[in-house]
């Protein structure tokens, strides 16, 4: 009985960090841009995906904790999603470092924020409502996009507080 808790509790400390790790991932990942920016940790990201989704559905279907540890492999498919989930973190973390590289204003915003900056760089609209972009640019109040023929055209608008 005691082997069964401990099995249960660390499989279960193992389902959490995973938890954790896809939560602040899968909003990364949902944009095409990084994933073809970052395609191995893409489909890294996608096995997570399919592991923590048919999880999920089988607690659904099944909620007896216990059935969850006869579950074929599934410490060990946690495990691995865990081990997966750092490689995925640490090549973000590459990669924004060299994003930041390039144009080193990127040092002054976080890490999500960046993310998201740089996911929707194919639709500047989205970028907007990052606090990042204020950031970046000093006295950008926000910025305001009219449609010409062919392009955007961002028309600055300048916040000076005396």
């Amino acid at each position: 009985m005691q082997y069964l808790v401990l099995s249960l509790s660390d499989l279960i400390e193992e389902i959490a960090k995973c938890q954790r790790g896809w939560m602040y991932l899968e909003p990364i990942f949902a944009s095409d841009d990084i994933h073809k920016q970052l395609p191995k940790e893409g489909e890294m990201f996608e096995w997570i995906n399919t592991l923590w989704c048919d999880t999920l559905k089988a607690i659904n279907e099944e909620p007896n904790i216990l059935d969850l540890l006869e579950r074929d492999n599934i410490k060990f498919h946690f495990d691995e999603a865990n081990k997966k989930l750092d490689k995925i973190n640490k090549s973000l973390s590459e990669y924004l470092e060299q994003k930041r590289l390039i144009f080193p204003r990127f040092y002054f915003i976080a890490n999500e924020d960046l993310l998201m900056i740089l996911a929707e760089t194919k639709n500047p609209r989205k970028v907007q409502p990052h606090k990042g972009l204020t950031i970046l640019f000093t006295y950008l109040a926000h910025v305001v996009y009219f449609q010409s023929p062919n392009t955007l055209i961002p028309l600055h608008l300048w916040h000076f507080s005396f």
